[in-house]
């Protein structure tokens, strides 16, 4: 009777086991960011990162803006990344020359291509259509 009641005790205690791993670990249900409701708007955290944002409900509409040290960050980063990209210069915005004109040979040369392909093309789809279709020969059911 003592192991009976001591297996059940045990059998319990695993399976309450997961049940208490499971309540410990965040939900995923909780998204990214928490609202909270403060005079004139909303302060919005982001729970992975810590930044808070003010933010404006506008009708149908939430507007956030970043915080100083969020914007200063951000601004940072431009830089660094500005800083190492080379300055195009005047050059950039000036478009490049159109492509020289073609002459006639060049042109009726293409032309000659394209019609031996298209013939061609032609030739092995008469080709299809010549063949005669036989239907296959009935089994051998003896």
């Amino acid at each position: 009777m003592k192991i009976l009641i001591l297996a059940a005790a045990a059998g319990c205690a695993l399976a309450g086991s997961p049940a208490a791993a499971q309540s410990l670990m965040p939900s995923s249900s909780v998204g990214r960011y928490e609202m909270q409701p403060i005079e004139g708007g909303v302060a919005r955290l982001d729970t992975q990162t810590g930044e808070v944002s003010l933010c404006h409900v506008d009708g149908a509409t939430l507007r956030c803006q970043p915080s100083e040290e969020e914007r200063a960050r951000l601004e940072e980063r431009i830089r660094e990344l500005s800083a190492g990209r080379p300055d195009p210069g005047p050059q950039a915005t000036v478009a490049p020359p159109p492509p020289a004109a073609s002459d006639d040979a060049e042109v009726d040369k293409a032309i000659e291509q394209m019609k031996k392909i298209f013939r061609a093309f032609r030739d092995i789809t008469r080709e299809f259509d010549e063949q005669p279709t036989t239907p296959a020969p009935a089994p051998d059911r003896t």
